[in-house]
C-alpha cells in the first residue's frame, strides 16, 4: 500500500493511540464525499483489514464496485479495486439493517462511523425517512446484535440551526435556531433520539461545518458546494460583505479528524465541531484572491465586488446565463440564496473540544481555494450542483 498517494491532510492516524478494543470498524455512507474520504484515509492504515463497509447494492460484487468507484476519486494514479476484500462488503441500506442480525460478522462490530444520509439541500421526502427513522433502526439492530462500544455520527455543525453573528459552542445545551433546510434539522433529531434511546452508548457527534474540496486534489473528488464560490467569482457579487468570514474545511482534514475521534481510546467529550473556529476562517476577500490566482485572473477586490440582495443576485444569474453554463437559472438562484443565508449569518463554530483532543486545526480555505478553482474548470457548475440538490 505504500505506492498509494498520501491523501492525509492531518497527522498519520497510526501515529496516535487507538482504542485496543476495536475488533471490526463498520463504515456507512462510503459512496458519499466524506464517507469516501474516510475510507481513503483508512486504506493505508492497519485498521483497513478490520474495516467493514455497508453499501446499498444487489450483490457483494456490485457493492465492491460502488465502493471502489467512490474511493478511486481520491487515488487518481492507482487502482484501488484490488485492495478491497469482498469479505469487507456488507450489502444493504439502513432500512435493510435487520439483515445485520443474521450476519456472522456483526457480533464483532465494536465501532461504527455513520456517514450514510440524504445530504440534499432540497426538500427531498427521503431526508427524514433515512436520516432519522432508518438511522435509528440501524442503530437498534446493531445494539441488539453487535458488541457496540462506540458510535461516531457524522452530522453537521449547522444542525443547531441558524445562529446569527456568534461563535457556537460545542455544548449539547445550545439552543436551537431556525433551520434553512430540512437536512440540518434531521441530523439534530437523530442525534437527540439516539442519545435518549441509548444513554449508555459512547455516542460521539462529529459535526463538520461547510466541507469544500480537498487540499491535494482540489475539486476532483467532488465539486460539492465549491460551485457557490465559483458562481460568486464569475458574478462578482454575493449576499454577504467582502470582509465576511466563512467556516469552510477540506474533506481530507475532516476524514482524518473523524477517524481520530472514532478510534481514540477514550474521547473527552460527546460533541465536536470539525470547523475552522475563530482563527482559520477565510474571508470572501481572501477566497476571491485565491480563486483568481488559481485560474490566472484578476481578483475583484473590494472595489469590484458587490454585496447585493437575493433579488439582485437572481437578476445577475439570469443576466449571465451564458457565463454560468448550463445551470438552471432558477435553481442556481435558489441554491445561492440558501448558501447565502448560511454565509451572511456570520456564524463561526467553536472547535476547542476538537483541538483539546490533539487534532490539529484545519488549513484555511483560501490556502487551497486556488487548487479548487483550477481543478473545477473541466466540470460545469450544473454538474457540481448535482450532489447538493438531488
Amino acid at each position: 500500500m505504500q505506492q498509494l498517494v498520501d491523501v492525509n491532510c492531518g497527522e498519520k492516524l497510526e501515529h496516535h493511540p487507538m482504542d485496543p478494543s476495536i475488533d471490526y470498524l463498520l463504515v456507512t455512507g462510503g459512496t458519499g464525499f466524506i464517507g469516501g474520504a474516510i475510507l481513503a484515509e483508512l486504506l493505508a492504515t492497519p485498521l483497513w483489514t478490520k474495516t467493514l463497509i455497508m453499501v446499498r447494492a444487489q450483490s457483494p460484487e456490485e457493492g465492491k464496485r460502488r465502493i471502489a468507484e467512490s474511493m478511486q476519486r481520491f487515488f487518481p494514479d492507482v487502482s484501488v479495486a484490488g485492495l478491497i476484500n469482498m469479505d469487507q462488503i456488507i450489502v444493504g441500506g439502513l432500512e435493510d439493517a435487520g439483515a445485520l442480525v443474521e450476519d456472522r460478522r456483526t457480533p464483532r462490530i465494536t465501532h461504527v462511523i455513520h456517514c450514510a444520509a440524504v445530504t440534499s439541500f432540497s426538500n427531498n421526502p427521503k431526508i427524514r425517512a433515512v436520516n432519522v427513522d432508518a438511522s435509528l433502526k440501524f442503530l437498534r439492530y446493531l445494539s441488539e446484535a453487535a458488541g457496540l462500544r462506540r458510535f461516531t455520527n457524522v452530522g453537521t455543525a449547522w444542525c443547531v440551526g441558524m445562529r446569527t453573528s456568534e461563535v457556537v459552542p460545542e455544548s449539547a445545551q445550545v439552543s436551537e435556531g431556525e433551520h434553512v433546510v430540512p437536512y440540518t434539522q434531521s441530523k439534530l433529531e437523530f442525534e437527540r433520539k439516539a442519545r435518549f434511546e441509548f444513554p449508555g452508548l459512547s455516542f460521539v457527534s462529529a459535526r463538520p461545518s461547510i466541507v469544500v474540496g480537498h487540499t491535494k486534489l482540489g475539486t476532483k473528488p467532488s465539486g460539492s458546494i465549491y460551485w457557490v464560490f465559483r458562481s460568486t467569482f464569475l458574478l462578482g457579487q454575493f449576499t454577504c460583505p467582502y470582509s465576511e468570514k466563512l467556516d469552510v474545511v477540506p474533506v481530507d482534514w475532516v476524514a482524518n479528524a473523524v477517524l481520530r475521534l472514532a478510534t481514540m481510546p477514550k474521547p473527552k467529550f460527546d460533541h465536536y465541531h470539525l470547523s475552522t473556529g475563530s482563527d482559520a476562517a477565510s474571508t470572501i476577500a481572501q477566497i476571491d484572491a485565491a480563486i483568481a490566482s488559481g485560474i490566472n485572473e484578476t481578483p475583484h477586490g473590494s472595489g469590484g465586488y458587490r454585496h447585493v440582495t437575493a433579488d439582485d443576485l437572481a437578476k445577475a444569474v439570469r443576466k449571465n446565463r451564458e457565463r454560468l453554463g448550463e445551470a438552471n437559472p432558477w435553481l442556481l438562484s435558489h441554491a445561492l440564496n440558501i448558501y447565502g443565508k448560511f454565509a451572511q449569518s456570520g456564524t463561526v463554530f467553536d472547535n476547542r473540544n476538537t483541538l483539546t483532543e490533539g487534532i490539529p486545526p484545519p488549513p484555511p480555505f483560501f490556502s487551497y481555494a486556488g487548487l479548487c478553482a483550477a481543478t473545477a474548470q473541466s466540470t460545469s457548475i450544473a454538474a457540481q450542483m448535482e450532489d447538493d440538490f438531488k
